[in-house]
């Protein structure tokens, strides 16, 4: 993917603390596809702020967006690592204790479930302290995977958050 210059990035994390729902929801989707894929856009949203402002929405509305753009940035080990000290783990693991469960009856539900699971995968795979964090998680994987459960289209195992 083309990288975004950092007056972009900067932009829309800015946009995060927007009073207007919408427009700070549309700059955590745009956020998560400038960063999928594109290390240095990973980078600028980092150094512009991003990982707190993102975690600071998934602990206010259990914002997918913001959980998906998190799960991208957390590619980069700089921002992973950050946001394990400042409670990413901790805020996913509510996320899907919360949601999951009302997956059988609320599709937004289970993508927030799957969203959040594939964001904690995510921040293990480029920081050893939260790797530890996530190893010490009891039944947290059971929950997003029992999520899928319902899922008759595909046998189960079908993340919504992943169109193929």
């Amino acid at each position: 993917k083309r990288g975004a210059s950092a007056e972009v990035i900067e932009a829309l994390t800015r946009r995060l603390d927007e009073r207007d729902e919408d427009a700070a929801t549309e700059a955590a989707s745009a956020l998560r596809e400038l960063v999928c894929a594109n290390a240095e856009n990973r980078r600028a949203s980092r150094d512009a702020g991003a990982v707190p402002k993102l975690l600071r929405r998934i602990r206010a509305f259990t914002c997918v967006e913001s959980i998906g753009a998190l799960r991208n940035i957390a590619n980069d080990p700089v921002a992973s690592n950050e946001a394990g000290e400042l409670g990413a783990v901790d805020a996913l693991v509510d996320v899907i204790r919360t949601n999951a469960a009302s997956v059988c009856v609320d599709g937004d539900a289970r993508r927030a479930v799957f969203a959040a699971g594939s964001a904690l995968r995510s921040l293990t795979l480029k920081d050893a302290a939260n790797a530890e964090r996530v190893s010490r998680l009891e039944g947290v994987f059971d929950l997003v995977e029992a999520a899928g459960d319902d899922d008759t289209t595909s046998g189960g195992d079908a993340d919504p958050e992943d169109p193929d």
